[in-house]
This record gives structure tokens, sequence and C-alpha cells, in this order.
């Protein structure tokens, strides 16, 4: 492994300097390769008159948008028309596309009116438009009236209908970008097709917990051929891998219910299941990967692996639900992996981004939106999940036991899986039951959904505190790659003078100092490490842990090893043996790997490192580090936290000395909660808690339980 990521490595740079030196002149906005539209000198349009929508007759209608043929230099005409559902299905295209910058909007013609769209709507429209044959679409901004609230709402409530009665969806990536798009897409189809003559079938089950990056590492590599002919030719498709459609909420969702697809950018298309038969095959055969220059997770492919991993999620709720009726909604536990998986893509409206079967209404805060969301949640599942979603937000109107879903910054894994993603076997409430309750501002128990629930309800919950915080130790960041910083600027004039020449110099050694710096990040986060060490050898643990077999010796850290990997031994790796005792010796070959790193956090107080050294350090000691790395994902945006009884623990970044650690009925992992201070006893959540040798139920005592507030 470590030899094939130097080799990515230098590979990469190689590419870089290439670029940076190669003759022709390339620009880094990825101009289209059309000019701009004129307007037809011989067009009878002069009206200047605003189209308005007509209010729509039946609640079962939608409109339809009928795209007349034209040449690309034509101004956009179309018409409108109302259709049931039931009477036009299979008729029409819904279109998956977004928005763009809604303050630069140009006018498409609705007979001898005139609508404005945002330009990315305006281009999906002119590179979707035929020749010589009417096209039918169905276009939110246009099929919609954007200004009537109460037919937005009921519009957006019956979309998954509008998506699944299409003939498909055409998803828009964007326009064509001169001298790459068409590039991209040969290399794409060339690749789906060695794909399915070799019968290869990507392995995305282990996706589904979130773990990309980590998963990416266990690949299996396949040869082929082609990797020698298009290692380089990846660069033609990033602006595919870019596109603002992967990140974002409502894209997911379409793409999700759409019974077929295909994939659009200007000009260009490919059957949607074939596009990502040739992308799943680029990974697997090492033209793409999830790391960025072998080292840092590459940010750029995120959203596309996030969205397979979703479809994988919906293909196994709709299996599970397929011998039951058609109208069953998705399973609750599966729409709460869902909003965690979304959690990062972005929305134009935050409440965008709820489902279970809520009513929409745009007229409703999105504080009650979340609170509602959360409240379905909890009622419907058998368990407490949720609150591994749950960050303290500035939202006002949101219960702290309520997840902000428009918090999109890096947040910590929820600890209902380990870090492989597996869903997590111990139950620290003793595998009871949850039975959450909702009060009202009247202090009287209510379980329904209300419209507008002010002031904040509270969440009921009965358990037992195990113990209070009394120290912590700083956070462990999880490292974040910024693809932006690594953007080459054009040059202008001609490439071969002196000037341009030093100046793509320049350009290299930028990249790579840029490179050092965000992979010297790796840096002070082995400084915490440290500081994490020494705090658990600081006052030996409390936690109760498994007598070593007979004959083995003590191991002092055990404790701190196995709340790193928060309950993620070997046994969970498939055709491991001797769990424990793998783990720990994955555990003291990674410790041993990070002193190099440890003196170059020592040294980095005097001296700049040199970068070239810095990366060799990183090539010798990449294996060790990265097969302990994946049992620790859950360590990311927490602390090491010390209870008043001396255990050892992993909690929330938010956590502070005084907060108390519980375990409630029904909990799958113990929680953190602090005092609201209202005088009232009333709580606060603060998040999930790992704790070592209590997680199956061992310190929970349902004699001891008693109700506990949380506002």
């Amino acid at each position: 492994m470590s030899r094939r990521i130097w080799k990515e490595t230098r590979e990469g740079l190689s590419i870089v300097i290439r670029t940076a030196f190669q003759s022709k002149t390339d620009t880094s906005d990825e101009e289209s390769e059309e000019e701009p539209p004129k307007k037809d000198p011989q067009t009878t349009h002069t009206s200047k008159t605003k189209y308005k929508h007509k209010p729509l007759t039946d609640k079962s209608s939608i409109r339809l948008l009928e795209l007349l043929p034209g040449a690309r230099q034509d101004d956009i005409a179309c018409s409108l028309r109302e259709c049931r559902i039931d009477d036009c299905r299979g008729a029409y295209e819904a279109l998956s596309y977004v928005w763009g910058d809604e303050t630069k909007r140009t006018p498409v013609w609705i007979g001898e009116r005139t609508l404005d769209v945002t330009e990315n709507l305006a281009s999906a429209l002119r590179d979707l438009r035929k020749p010589d044959q009417l096209r039918t679409l169905w276009a939110d901004a246009m099929c919609i009236n954007q200004a009537d609230r109460p037919e937005r709402n009921h519009q957006v409530s019956v979309m998954d209908e509008i998506y699944r009665s299409a003939s498909r969806t055409v998803v828009y990536l964007g326009p064509n970008v001169k001298d790459y798009t068409d590039r991209a897409y040969a290399m794409l189809d060339e690749l789906a097709a060695e794909a399915i003559s070799r019968e290869h079938s990507p392995n995305v089950s282990s996706f589904l917990s979130g773990n990309v990056t980590i998963s990416l590492l266990d690949r299996k590599h396949v040869d082929s051929v082609l990797y020698e002919r298009y290692k380089e030719e990846f660069v033609a498709g990033i602006h595919i891998a870019e596109a603002a459609w992967w990140s974002r909420a409502w894209t997911v969702q379409e793409i999700l219910l759409a019974s077929h697809a295909v994939v659009v950018t200007g000009s260009r298309s490919m059957d949607w299941q074939r596009f990502c038969t040739g992308v799943d095959y680029a990974f697997a055969i090492g033209i793409l990967t999830s790391l960025m220059i072998g080292q840092v997770a590459d940010p750029t492919v995120m959203p596309y692996l996030s969205m397979r991993a979703l479809t994988q999620v919906r293909k196994k709720s709709s299996d599970a639900l397929s011998m039951q009726a058609s109208n069953t909604p998705v399973p609750t536990q599966d729409m709460l992996r869902m909003l965690i998986h979304c959690r990062f893509r972005q929305a134009m409206d935050p409440r965008d981004k709820s489902g279970l079967g809520l009513e929409p209404d745009y007229a409703a805060p999105t504080s009650v939106v979340y609170t509602n969301a959360a409240k379905q949640l909890l009622l419907r599942s058998d368990s407490l999940d949720l609150f591994g979603a749950c960050t303290p937000t500035a939202m006002d109107g949101l219960p702290s036991w309520a997840p902000d879903w428009s918090d999109t910054s890096s947040v910590p894994r929820p600890l209902m899986d380990d870090a492989f993603g597996n869903p997590r076997q111990t139950h620290a409430s003793a595998r009871t039951h949850p039975s959450p309750r909702f009060l009202n501002a009247t202090n009287t128990t209510t379980n329904t959904i209300t419209p507008t629930p002010i002031p904040t309800p509270t969440l009921l919950l009965t358990g037992h505190e195990l113990t209070t915080i009394t120290a912590l130790t700083p956070t462990i960041p999880r490292l974040q790659f910024d693809m932006d910083a690594f953007t080459v600027s054009p040059l202008q004039g001609d490439p071969n003078t002196l000037f341009n020449r030093l100046r793509r110099l320049g350009l290299v050694f930028s990249y790579l100092a840029e490179l050092y710096t965000q992979l010297s990040a790796v840096v002070p986060q082995v400084g915490t490490f440290a500081e994490w060490e020494s705090f658990a050898r600081s006052q030996p643990p409390q936690n109760p842990t498994p007598k070593p077999a007979e004959g083995a010796m003590y191991d002092p850290l055990a404790v701190y090893w196995r709340t790193l990997c928060a309950g993620a031994g070997a046994e969970a790796v498939e055709g491991a043996r001797a769990g424990a005792e793998e783990t720990a010796r994955l555990f003291y070959a990674w410790r041993a790997s990070l002193r190099p790193l440890a003196r170059f956090h020592e040294w980095c107080v005097h001296r700049a490192l040199r970068p070239v050294v810095f990366l060799g350090y990183l090539r010798l000691t990449w294996k060790g580090y990265s097969e302990f790395a994946r049992r620790i994902e859950m360590v990311y945006e927490r602390r090491l936290g010390r209870g008043e009884n001396g255990f050892l623990m992993l909690v929330p970044e938010g956590a502070e000395v005084g907060d108390r650690v519980v375990v409630v009925k029904g909990g799958r992992v113990p929680l953190v909660l602090r005092r609201d201070g209202d005088g009232r006893g009333d709580y606060r959540l603060v998040g999930e808690a790992y704790v070592e040798g209590i997680m199956d139920g061992e310190a929970f005592d349902e004699e001891m339980c008693v109700d506990m507030r949380i506002r």
C-alpha cells in the first residue's frame, strides 16, 4: 500500500510539473466551448410583459414545460401546460439541476411573455433543446409558481411522485468545457465498457457508514491496460467532479427517486448507470483515488462517493419494503442514515433537508421543521441514535436534542456504527427500549407534531448518572484538504517567454509549498495524540476491563487504545482471528510510527521543515499509520475525558468539566448532559460518549433510573 501511495505522490507531482511547463495556454475558469447566445434577428418576440402562472385547477395536477425546437443562437422559447400526474406518466423528463446564483437571471419566452430564470437553468434548456423536435420536461423553477407559497408547499409534497412518474431524470452537470468534456466522456465510456466486459462489480457496501476514505484504503487494486492510457487523463474530468450538482441536498433526493437517469454535460450525455460504472472502475484500477497525494482525503470525489453510498441505502430500504405496500415510508433508521450522509450537502433553503413524510411548509421557521423532524425520528424508531447527529447550535428555538442539519461543518461520526461502518452490537442500556415523551408549555405530555412548537418542547427520558467529567484533553481535528489552494491561474501571452517560463516554475514551487503546508497539518495532530497518551497515563483508568488471558502480560495502555478504537477491534475485520491481540499489535506499531513525526512536532517550534524530508517520513510510516488509523475514526472532533470515578472516555468536542455522563433507557451509547442553569434541574444535550467497559449494559441499573428533562 505504501509503495503505491508514494507512486501516486510522485505521479501527481510530475503531472503538475508537466502541466506547468506545457506550451499550450489553458484557462482555469473552464470556459464554455460555445459562444454566448445571440438573439435571432428574425425573431418576432418583442413583448416585455412578464409571465404569470395560472393557478392549478386540481390537487393532482402539475405543469409540464414544452421546450420548443430551435438553433443554439435562438432565444429559448417554451410553453407550460397543466396535466394530472396520472395522465402524463412517462410522458416527460424530470430535470435535476442546480439553480445557481439567483441574482443572475435571464429571460426565457413562454408564449409572448417572459419569465426570468437563473443562468444555470437557461444553460440547461439551451443544451437540452432539440433542433427539430419538441421536448417535454419538468423543471421546478418554471413548473412551480415560486411566488405562491401554498402551491409550492403542495408541489414539494408530491415531488417524489413527479420524479417517479417521469420517463427518466436528466442530471444536468453544466455546460461544455472546451477540450475537456468530450475527453472525459470518452474515457468514462471506455472504462465502463471494460468493467462490463470483465464483469467487475465494485463493493460499495462499505460506504454505508460514510467512512469513504478508510473504505477505499481496503479496496483491492485491479490491473488494467487502461491505467497507462488514462492515468493522466483524469484531469479532463475534474470539471465534472466539481459540478455543484454533486453537493446539493435536493439533487440526491432526485436521483434516488429516479427509475432511470441520464447524465448531461453540455452536448454530451451518458446513461447514469454506465457513468457510475466508469467512475467506479476508475477507482478500481487506480486512475482515481480518494486520497490527495496519497495522504489526505480529497473532497473533490467525496460527494460522488457519498451519492453512491446513498443509492445503496435506498436500494437496501427498497428491497426491505418490496413485500410491503408501495406507500410504506422509508424505514426510520435508513432515513436517519440518509440525513447524516446528506448533512454536508448544500440547499438554497435549509428546510429542504427534511423528509419523513412531513407536510412541507415554507412558512414555518427552520427550527420548527428540524424539531418536528427530530420528534418523528424519535417516535418512529426504537433507538436514540438521532442524538449522534446533535451538535451545539446557535439556531434560535432549536432544542439541544434536535440536530441542526444546516450545520455542514466537520462533525464527529455518530457512534451508532463502529469505525468499519458495522452497526454497533453492544448496548449501554442493556437492550432496553426507549420511551421518549415530550412536554409542552403546561408540562403535560404530548407526542403529537405541532406546526409551531413554542416554547421549545422539552424531551423526557429515563436514565441515571454514571459520572461527572473532571478533566479533558484538546480535540483531535479531522484533516481537510483545501483543493482551491491548488488552482493554477491562467498565463496570458506567449507561453514560451522567459517571464511565463519563470512564472510556471514559480507555480510549481508554490504548489509544492502548499502541498507541504497542508500535509504538515498531520504533525500537530500527532502532537495531540501524544498529549492524549500522557493524559491516559497520568492516572490509571478505572474502567472495567476483561482479565488478560492466562500467561499474557498486563497492558497498561489497553483501556486507552480500546477507547481510541471505540469498540472497533480487529474481530470486525473479515478474516481476522485474534481480534484484541491483533488490534493491540497494530496500536503499538502505529504508536512507534508516530515517533518521527512527534519529533518533527517539537522541531517545528524552532525551525522550518524541508518538505521533501517530511514527505519521505510520511511515505515510510504511512502503512502502519493507516492500518490502525482506520480503527480510530471515532476520535476526530472529540476529546478524551476523565470522570470523577476515574473512567477514561471519549466525549464530544463541546464537553466541559462538570458535565454529566448518563445512561438512558433505549440508549445504545452513554450521553453527555449539561445542567441548563434555569434552576429547574433541566439538562441540555452535549452529545454521545464512549466509555470502555460499560458499553454493553455493565453499568446500567434500571432501578436507579429517574426522569431527565432535556431542553
